[in-house]
């Protein structure tokens, strides 16, 4: 039997996904196909040129970078011909991994409420600067939110005219360390207001 063509092109859309994996993890713990970088802190140029010939090579559709992943990304999309689209998640690009300078891609950012590794705030900076369309996904913290890595419209819509409000209002808990608990309550009260029409 012929398969319909929905299932035909999320298979294709699948094949063509690539992910940069976060800190401690791998291609395997993501569960997608990528290159296997470090760990070191600030992140080497040996992973950047991994991340570029990955990407030129393989020549994803969709690039899914996580964490510091993200960081990973955005050094080596300054330096890639090939430019997927990109579905950044929880992006760790200011916890201390390098000095990026965020740029516009196609793609979205996907976010969760209860994210105690990586604020909030950052990936409303991100989307501010970047002009790239920001979801931010209720009850998700930094490793739940993998459920949604290949799902990019998961997840609510941050309005154009609230994201520069979440990148100055929420907390912002520097380059490392944890949320406390009544940070990630400010996240999720945003969560709560959007989701409410506030």
């Amino acid at each position: 039997m012929k398969p319909s063509p929905a299932k035909v092109a999320a298979r294709y859309i699948v094949a063509k996904a690539v992910g940069f994996h976060g800190h401690g993890m791998s291609p395997k713990s993501m569960r997608m196909d990528g290159p296997q970088f470090s760990d070191q802190r600030p992140i080497p140029q040996s992973d950047v040129d991994t991340a570029v010939e990955w990407l030129e090579t393989d020549r994803p559709d969709t690039l899914v970078a996580y964490s510091r992943g993200g960081a990973v990304a955005m050094l080596a999309l300054e330096q890639a011909a090939a430019h997927p689209k990109v579905v950044y998640v929880a992006p760790a690009w200011q916890r201390g991994w390098a000095n990026v300078h965020p740029h516009g891609t196609s793609g979205v950012i996907l976010h969760g409420d209860e994210d105690a590794r990586v604020p909030l705030q950052d990936s409303c900076e991100l989307a501010a600067a970047t002009g790239m369309p920001l979801r931010v996904v209720p009850d998700r913290n930094h490793v739940s939110i993998l459920k949604d890595k290949e799902n990019p419209g998961a997840g609510i819509p941050v309005p154009r005219n609230k994201i520069r409000e979440c990148a100055n209002t929420l907390p912002d808990w520097g380059s490392s360390g944890t949320g406390s608990k009544e940070q990630i309550e400010q996240q999720r009260a945003f969560v709560r207001a959007l989701i409410e029409g506030d």
